[in-house]
């Protein structure tokens, strides 16, 4: 990969494999700020079903050798480029979830087991965010979000946050029933309290209470 000799603040090109037999230009982004990703067809069209599909198909872009995306961003599809051609560059955690929307458009399933690795529980929990959360939940890896929240410790500190910022239905669900489930826990274990004369049971039934609210409203999601 090599960059252009462009400032790139005009308009950025950038080179993969072999710059003289490169067939294929792929443009991320819109105006000036739009990125120029000289690429292969038989490499793109190898990696992804789209590309293979869109090649075959003899659609417009296949005659002028030149396919848009104006909507996406230039560094996810950079990453993932990079992972197509020597030296296989791997990802970050952060880049792994940002090209998870790509993996899904372009169709890529061979590369779904190492991102699915990367962004497990076996990664540092200060990497997941709600926005993230969403990013995966959208795109078929609610999975990973769900084994995020066997994490305990993490969870606890996680789950209220993630209910207030997640926008996405699948996530506020995991985060929910984390909740829910814990608020459950709570009142099992506190049940003999509730049903004494201990002072403190009004508040204790309010909680208990408090939990079946939460699970209505859960169970319309």
């Amino acid at each position: 990969m090599s960059e252009g000799d462009d400032n790139i603040t005009a308009a950025e090109h950038v080179y993969y494999g072999d710059r003289e037999t490169s067939n294929l230009c792929v443009v991320v982004g819109a105006g000036a700020s739009a990125a120029h990703l000289h690429v292969h067809w038989e490499v793109m069209g190898s990696a992804s079903v789209y590309f293979s599909k869109m090649k075959r198909s003899q659609m417009r872009e296949c005659k002028e050798n030149v396919v848009s995306f104006a909507t996406d961003r230039p560094e996810a599809w950079k990453c993932l480029v990079a992972r197509l051609y020597p030296p296989l560059d791997d990802f970050d955690f952060n880049s792994a979830v940002e090209i998870v929307p790509l993996i899904s458009f372009l169709d890529i399933p061979w590369l779904i087991p190492k991102v699915k690795a990367l962004i497990s529980v076996s990664t540092q929990t200060g990497d997941r965010t709600p926005a993230q959360a969403d990013v995966l939940c959208s795109n078929g890896f609610s999975d990973i979000v769900e084994e995020w929240f066997t994490c305990s410790a993490w969870a606890v500190k996680a789950a209220p946050l993630f209910i207030r910022e997640c926008a996405s239905a699948g996530a506020l669900k995991i985060a929910g029933s984390f909740v829910l489930e814990a608020l459950q826990s709570m009142t099992d274990k506190l049940q003999p309290f509730i049903l004494s004369d201990f002072p403190p049971m009004k508040s204790l039934r309010k909680g208990k209470n408090s939990a079946n609210w939460f699970g209505a409203k859960l169970g319309k999601w």
